[in-house]
C-alpha cells in the first residue's frame, strides 16, 4: 500500500499556494492555515492591482541574500519560464512590458482566484480564520510543516510576524528584521514643501557616514516628509540596514542625471531637467505597515535546497521567512513562486 505524505502549511499567501498546489499535485494530502478571512490577500493588493508576477530579466544580482552563488543555483532551477509554465499550467496567461511579466487579465485577483480553484481541484483543505497556530500539534499530526507565514510587511494582509514566534519557539535563529522597498523619511526640506505631490525624475543616491551605499534611477514621488517612487524604494532597504545600526543617512537626488540610467519606458516623459541636485538627511526608517517587503529571516546557509531547516527536520520555510529580499519589478514574487514550488514538490 503506498503511504501518503501529509503535509501543512501555515499561510496562505503567494508562496503558500505555490507550495501547496505543487505538494497536492505530487500526490501529498495538503492542509492549509491560515488566519486572515481570505487566502491571498496581499498577492490582490501587489503591483497596484495587477500583479508583476515575474521578469525576465532574472539572475541573483536582482536578490538581496547572504549567498549569491546558492541563489543562482535555485535560480537556474526555477527561472522566468518556470515561473510563466506554473501560471500557465493554472489556466493563466502572461504578457511582457518592458521585462515585466503580468497575468493577461491585468488583476491580480484572477491570479489569486486561478491559485485557489487549482487548489480546490487538487483536494487541498483550507482551514480560514484558524487562530493562534500550535506548531507542536501540527509536528506530531503531520509529516512536514512548511512555514510560509510572510513577514511584519504589510500586516492588514496578515503579515504580523506570527512565523517569527513559531521559529522562536522551535530555537530557529534569523536575521533581523527591518522593512525594505519602503518609503524614506527625511527631515524638513524646502525642496519637499514646495514640491510635494510631484513626480520627479532622477538619480537617487543613498549614503551612511558619507559612504555610497546604492544609486537607483528613474521616478521619484516626493511628499512634505518623505521621498518614494522606484528608485527610493530601491535604496531603502540598505538604509533600513544603516540607520538601525545608528548610522547618518542621507540621500541626494541629482535631477539631471544621465540619459542612459534613466528607464527606457520614462524616456518620453523625460524632457528637460531641471539642474539641480539636493541632499536630504534621513528622519527615519518606514514602519513595517509602509514596506512591501521586509529584509531578514532565515539564511539560506541555515535550509536544505528543499527549504527543510537542518536544525528542525520536517519543518520548512518559504517566502518572505526566508533571508532573500528582491527589488521592484516582480523579483519578490518570483521568490515566492520558486521557493513554494521547489520545497512544494
Amino acid at each position: 500500500m503506498t503511504y501518503i505524505r501529509k503535509t501543512a502549511i501555515i499561510g496562505a499567501g503567494a508562496s503558500g499556494l505555490a507550495a501547496c498546489i505543487c505538494a497536492a499535485r505530487r500526490g501529498d494530502q495538503v492542509t492549509v492555515y491560515e488566519h486572515k478571512d481570505k487566502a491571498g490577500l496581499k498577492l490582490a493588493l501587489t503591483g497596484h492591482g495587477k500583479c508583476n508576477l515575474t521578469n525576465t530579466v532574472m539572475n541573483a544580482g536582482c536578490f538581496n541574500t547572504e549567498d549569491s552563488v546558492r541563489m543562482q543555483k535555485l535560480l537556474e532551477e526555477f527561472g522566468t519560464e518556470d515561473a510563466i509554465g506554473f501560471f500557465r499550467s493554472v489556466g493563466i496567461g502572461i504578457h511582457e512590458r518592458n521585462g515585466y511579466c503580468y497575468p493577461v487579465t491585468d488583476d491580480a485577483e484572477t491570479v489569486v482566484d486561478a491559485l485557489k480553484q487549482e487548489a480546490s481541484r487538487l483536494g487541498v483543505l483550507f482551514r480560514i480564520n484558524c487562530g493562534d497556530i500550535d506548531i507542536d500539534g501540527l509536528r506530531s499530526s503531520y509529516d512536514r510543516v512548511i512555514l510560509a507565514c510572510g513577514s511584519s510587511a504589510c500586516k492588514k494582509t496578515g503579515s504580523n510576524g506570527s512565523g517569527y514566534r513559531i521559529l522562536e519557539k522551535l530555537g530557529v535563529k534569523y536575521t533581523r528584521i527591518l522593512p525594505a522597498l519602503c518609503p524614506v523619511y527625511v527631515e524638513d526640506n524646502d525642496f519637499c514643501s514646495v514640491n510635494s505631490g510631484k513626480r520627479i525624475i532622477a538619480s537617487v543616491s543613498a549614503f551612511a557616514d558619507g559612504v555610497l551605499l546604492k544609486k537607483d534611477t528613474g521616478e521619484v514621488q516626493v511628499r512634505k516628509d518623505s521621498l518614494s517612487g522606484v528608485p527610493v524604494l530601491q535604496v531603502s532597504r540598505f538604509i533600513s540596514e544603516a540607520f538601525d545600526k545608528g548610522k547618518n543617512c542621507s540621500i541626494v537626488l541629482n535631477m539631471a542625471p544621465d540619459r542612459s540610467d534613466v528607464p527606457k519606458f520614462l524616456t518620453d516623459r523625460y524632457t528637460s531637467p531641471v539642474y539641480e541636485e539636493v541632499s536630504f538627511r534621513v528622519d527615519r526608517i518606514s514602519r513595517f505597515d509602509h514596506a512591501q517587503v521586509c529584509m531578514g529571516g532565515v539564511p539560506l546557509s541555515e535550509l536544505t535546497d528543499s527549504f527543510e531547516l537542518k536544525s528542525v527536520p520536517g519543518v520548512y520555510v518559504i517566502g518572505e521567512m526566508c533571508d532573500v529580499d528582491g527589488m521592484c519589478g516582480g523579483y519578490n514574487l518570483h521568490w515566492a513562486w520558486l521557493s513554494g514550488s521547489l520545497c512544494g514538490k
